[in-house]
């Protein structure tokens, strides 16, 4: 649903409506706070959407700013306002934003193929630096990671849009602090709008992040469906594409190997029936 939320969101956004797609990236952050690995792609993009239809000017520019600012604070208020209409006890509340942050639960969770999982084996960042200091770490490095996003500020395209978000959330899944391995999702997900510039690209790394999600899968028995929608994965981008092919002059692309193989066995089966 949270995938879904941002995925509508990055349509609206790119179809110019604006104000909506804050409002549906806002309820998917209420659904599942991982979404807001892309929060900072959409915060640049906001500003700078605001700022190249300011014309120039200044008032102008803050007042769509503040119009974002608005929208957002407005659907959050209406997301937690169950929580926030309880007056005798706050407790619900601050359980909620434990819950969405959850520090205490670690650096990671299992066997997840980020940055800080891969060097626990060297270096036991918890039981060295303690819980303070990983967050610091990881707080450093996740904003590290997210700096080519500030580009959107002056050039607000949806190209660099849809690159911001995809660095943006393959940072906070490499370097951000309390990783899972189904936070994979979350960068695969504005990779995955390329796959007809690179589909064998995409179409491979979609097969591995999959597979890094295999102990997962297998823990909540759906492997079997896990299965069977890796074949239709395969089988669909297999036909996609590249947009370079189509363009007039181009290379053609190289054939997809389970397409050659077909193509050759057709080949060589005629050749026999022929001779027969």
């Amino acid at each position: 649903v949270s995938l879904g939320l941002t995925l509508w969101s990055i349509n609206a956004m790119l179809t110019q409506h604006y104000y909506i797609g804050s409002v549906l990236f806002v309820l998917s952050i209420c659904f599942k706070q991982m979404a807001l690995f892309y929060a900072l792609p959409f915060f640049f993009y906001c500003i700078g959407i605001a700022r190249q239809e300011s014309g120039g000017q200044t008032w102008r520019m803050l007042y769509k700013i503040a119009l974002f600012g608005v929208v957002v604070i407005a659907t959050f208020y209406a997301a937690f306002s169950p929580w926030l209409k309880i007056q005798r006890d706050q407790s619900a509340l601050l359980q909620v934003i434990h819950r969405i942050f959850p520090f205490e639960r670690g650096l990671f969770e299992d066997k997840v193929a980020n940055v800080w999982c891969c060097t626990n084996i060297a270096v036991k960042w918890r039981e060295v630096f303690g819980v303070r200091f990983t967050k610091i770490f990881a707080l450093l490095a996740t904003l590290l990671g997210c700096a080519p996003c500030l580009v959107l500020i002056r050039k607000p395209t949806p190209k660099y849009f849809l690159y911001s978000l995809s660095i943006a959330a393959l940072s906070f899944f490499l370097f951000s602090y309390q990783v899972h391995e189904k936070n994979i999702l979350f960068p695969l997900m504005p990779m995955s709008l390329f796959i007809v510039d690179a589909p064998y690209f995409i179409g491979a790394l979609s097969s591995i992040a999959m597979f890094s999600m295999l102990p997962l899968i297998q823990k909540d028995g759906q492997l079997f469906m896990y299965c069977v929608l890796c074949v239709l994965w395969y089988a669909v981008t297999l036909w996609i594409q590249p947009l370079h092919s189509m363009q007039d002059g181009s290379p053609s692309p190289p054939m997809h190997p389970i397409v050659a193989s077909w193509r050759l066995n057709k080949h060589l089966s005629t050749n026999d029936d022929d001779d027969d």
